[in-house]
Formats: structure tokens, C-alpha cells, sequence
């Protein structure tokens, strides 16, 4: 995660494997994993919430 500011990747990573464990996010895909598909999904330019690329990525990730 060496693109996120620094201190961000590690709370980042925090907050994915709690999710992890509370069922909230798959469990099959490292931190980093979803890391990277989070940053496919907010770092490009005109990212949005709602457009379709966000939403198929977020269904993705759901357990």
C-alpha cells in the first residue's frame, strides 16, 4: 500500500481486516488486495460513487 499518504496505508489495512472479520468485506482477498481495488476505484480521474466500474467493484467485495 506505498501509494496511500503516509500512516494512511496501515489504517487503511486495519479497517479492511476488521471488516474481514466482522464478514463485512471477502475474506479471500489479502488487505492489499482490496487496497488495490479501492485505489482503481477512487484514484482515477471522474471517479463516482455511482458509476458503474465503482458499483461492480464494491458488489465484488461483499462476502
Amino acid at each position: 500500500m506505498s501509494a496511500w499518504a503516509p500512516g494512511l496505508g496501515a489504517v487503511f489495512a486495519t479497517l479492511i481486516e476488521r471488516a474481514q472479520t466482522e464478514g463485512g468485506l471477502r475474506a479471500d482477498l489479502t488487505p492489499t488486495e482490496i487496497a488495490g481495488l479501492v485505489k482503481v476505484m477512487v484514484c482515477r480521474p471522474g471517479a463516482r460513487a455511482d458509476d458503474p466500474l465503482t458499483v461492480v467493484l464494491l458488489a465484488g467485495l461483499k462476502p
